[in-house]
């Protein structure tokens, strides 16, 4: 029974670690990992102009989850009526005149591929990933840093990447002589099990 147990746990964390580290020969199979809406959010900062106004908002967590096998691969959805700025005024504004939520409701980030790392470190930060994020209906490649974190049940997860919003067809917002900057830093955060 001991040596089941072992075995299993030895199949679980095989896959997270380094290609050069595993031989061809005891390669694990796939593991899928969901994300836990309940215990994520996304969370993004924009500048004002003038700079020294900062906007930021947060929603709830996304849902999907990853492959790991030789690589990691998935996909996350986020429903974009769940962002919050704090200011209702803003939140319209944000929400119909420039996300146009009615049309595009969900923002879809596609994990292509992630820098592995050894799962006997409890945590990995700085990781490199790259993907897509779909947003406003246009996709276009995204790159940025991963950090994982090993809980009791899985991995806490926090994916850093910055974006344009003109990349996404989307026009500057801007409203009572302030106008929100290009440039958008966005948080994903979520727990894999």
């Amino acid at each position: 029974m001991k040596h089941v147990l072992l075995l299993i746990v030895l199949l679980l964390s095989f896959p997270l670690f380094a290609k050069e580290a595993v031989p061809a020969a005891i390669k694990s199979p796939s593991v899928v990992l969901k994300a836990q809406k309940i215990k994520g959010q996304v969370i993004f900062e924009a500048v004002g102009k003038p700079s020294f106004l900062k906007i930021k908002g947060q929603g709830e967590g996304p849902e999907g989850s990853v492959t790991v096998s030789d690589t990691v691969t998935g996909t996350f959805t986020f429903k974009m009526s769940t962002l919050d700025t704090g200011i209702s005024l803003r939140n319209d504004h944000m929400k119909n005149k420039y996300l146009e939520v009615d049309k595009f409701p969900l923002a879809e980030l596609k994990i292509e591929d992630v820098e592995l790392f050894n799962p006997a470190q409890p945590e990995a930060k700085g990781l490199h990933f790259k993907g897509s994020l779909t947003l406003h209906g246009v996709a276009k490649p995204v790159t940025g840093e991963v950090d994982l974190k090993k809980t009791a049940s899985g991995y806490s997860v926090v994916a850093r990447f910055e974006t344009k919003l003109t990349d996404f067809a989307m026009a500057i917002p801007s409203y009572a002589g302030i106008t929100v900057a290009d440039s958008v830093k966005v948080s994903v955060q979520t727990e894999l099990l």
